[in-house]
C-alpha cells in the first residue's frame, strides 16, 4: 500500500493541473499560426489567375494602315509649296526676247508654254494616285475660238531650262528664251536647245507620249478654270528629292488664247496642280 501525505497530493495535483494548462495553451496557440498561412496562399493564386488577361494581343496595331495624301502646289493662293518656274516664248518676238514674268501663257501654234512644280517634298515610296493641272483664263472673251492644248514632259536633254525673271525683255545670262535653252546675255546662244528653236522636236525637246490634254475655248469669260488629268504613273516621276521632274511644255493649235502664269496679279488665277497619293 502506497501512502500519500496530504502535501505531497496537493503538489502532485497542481504540477498536473499547470502541465496541462500549458498543454492546452500551446495548443490553443498553434491553430493561429495554421489558419493564418492559407490566408497568404489565396491572393497569391489570384493574382496568378489575373495575370493571364494581362497578356493583350497587341499586335494588331502593329499594322501599319494605309496613309494618304493631298498636295496642292500653287504660287500663293493657300498652296502648299511654290511652282518650282514657268515661262511662255515666242518665235513671234524679237530675238532672245525671256517670258519668265510675263503674266501670261499664251496658246498659238508660234507660242510654247513651259512650267514645272516642284514636288520634292512627296516621300519617294508615294504612288500617285491621280494628278490634276488647273488653269485659269486670263483674259477674255477672246476670239482665238476652241483649240486643244496638250502636254507633254520635257525631255531630260532640255532639264536645265530656265525661266527667267523678264517680260519679254532680252533674255539674261542662262536664261531660256525660244532660240535657246540658255542665253549669254548678250543676244547670243550659249546653248541651243537639244532639238529646235522653241524645244520644238518631239522625242528629243520633249517625250513622245503626251501627258495630259484639255480643250481650251478662248471665248470663255475671265476667269474659267480648265482642268487637265496628268498621266499619273509620270507624275510620280516627279516625287523625293532624286527625280525625273523636267517640267511641261504645253502645245496649242493654231487658234490663240491665254491663261495665268504663276506671278499673275490675281493668285485665284495662278496655275496649280493638285496631287493624290498613297504610301
Amino acid at each position: 500500500m502506497l501512502l500519500i501525505s496530504g502535501g505531497t497530493l496537493a503538489a502532485c495535483v497542481q504540477s498536473t493541473t499547470e502541465t496541462a494548462e500549458s498543454t492546452i495553451q500551446a495548443t490553443a496557440d498553434k491553430p493561429q499560426s495554421n489558419v493564418s498561412s492559407p490566408t497568404v496562399q489565396m491572393p497569391t493564386s489570384t493574382s496568378t489567375s489575373t495575370a493571364t488577361p494581362t497578356l493583350t494581343l497587341t499586335s494588331t496595331p502593329t499594322r501599319t494602315p494605309l496613309s494618304h495624301g493631298t498636295f496642292t502646289f500653287v504660287d500663293g493662293d493657300g498652296g502648299d509649296v511654290f511652282t518650282a518656274e514657268d515661262m511662255v516664248m515666242s518665235s513671234a518676238w524679237p530675238e532672245f526676247r525671256n517670258g519668265g514674268a510675263h503674266g501670261d501663257f499664251q496658246f498659238a501654234g508660234n507660242q510654247h508654254s513651259m512650267l514645272r512644280f516642284n514636288c520634292s517634298s512627296i516621300p519617294a515610296n508615294a504612288t500617285c494616285l491621280d494628278a490634276t493641272l488647273y488653269l485659269y483664263h486670263s483674259y477674255g472673251p477672246e476670239g482665238g475660238g476652241t483649240v486643244i492644248i496638250t502636254a507633254y514632259s520635257v525631255a531630260a536633254a532640255n532639264a536645265r531650262w530656265n525661266a527667267g525673271t523678264k517680260d519679254i525683255k532680252p533674255a539674261g545670262a542662262g536664261e531660256s528664251c525660244w532660240q535657246a535653252l540658255a542665253c549669254d546675255g548678250n543676244g547670243g546662244v550659249a546653248v541651243p536647245w537639244a532639238g529646235s528653236e522653241g524645244c520644238s522636236t518631239r522625242e528629243v525637246d520633249y517625250e513622245s507620249t503626251e501627258i495630259g490634254s484639255f480643250l481650251f475655248n478662248a471665248g470663255s469669260a475671265m476667269g474659267t478654270e480648265f482642268t487637265v488629268n496628268l498621266n499619273a504613273t509620270r507624275v510620280q516621276g516627279w516625287f523625293a528629292e532624286s527625280n525625273s521632274n523636267y517640267g511641261l511644255i504645253l502645245m496649242p493649235g493654231s487658234p490663240s488664247g491665254h491663261a495665268a502664269q504663276s506671278n499673275h496679279g490675281t493668285e485665284t488665277y495662278r496655275p496649280k496642280l493638285v496631287v493624290r497619293y498613297s504610301i
